[in-house]
């Protein structure tokens, strides 16, 4: 059960990490200062998002169908709602760093600007899909 749930959180990030790539490419070509700024973080951040689903994509498959569930999917549980809320904490400070850059550096730039904006919406993304998935990891019995 816990292998389908992770399967489903790395399917989500998936998209999120396309169409982060996908709209941070077209604003750091085509858009202004602030749009760049913001595209280049939504590029960075899809990049890195995109490279955690593949490694969680390779450890779902490795194990999704093997019949020792009740040891195994307890622990499997247990690591990855410690992950999601250790994520989740990371998140806030992501958050807060984007708005200290929109603060000091933004204040005369507006490439900074939209670099904070572009920290602060990536990780509040990724603030309530980890929150979302950390309140409701399958509790195996």
């Amino acid at each position: 059960m816990i292998w389908i749930f992770e399967k489903a959180l790395m399917r989500r990030l998936l998209l999120w990490a396309i169409f982060s790539m996908l709209i941070g490419a077209v604003l750091t070509i085509f858009g202004s200062p602030f749009w760049q700024g913001f595209g280049i973080q939504a590029l960075a951040w899809g990049a890195v998002d995109g490279i955690i689903v593949w490694f969680g994509w390779r450890r779902v498959k490795r194990n999704l169908g093997i019949n020792d569930v009740d040891s195994r999917d307890a622990q499997e549980a247990t690591r990855i709602r410690k992950i999601l809320w250790i994520n989740t904490a990371l998140d806030v400070l992501y958050i807060a760093s984007g708005a200290i850059i929109i603060l000091i550096l933004g204040r005369t730039s507006a490439f900074w600007q939209g670099t904070g904006w572009g920290i602060i919406i990536q990780a509040l993304f990724l603030f309530i899909l980890d929150l979302w998935h950390a309140r409701n990891v399958p509790i195996s019995s």
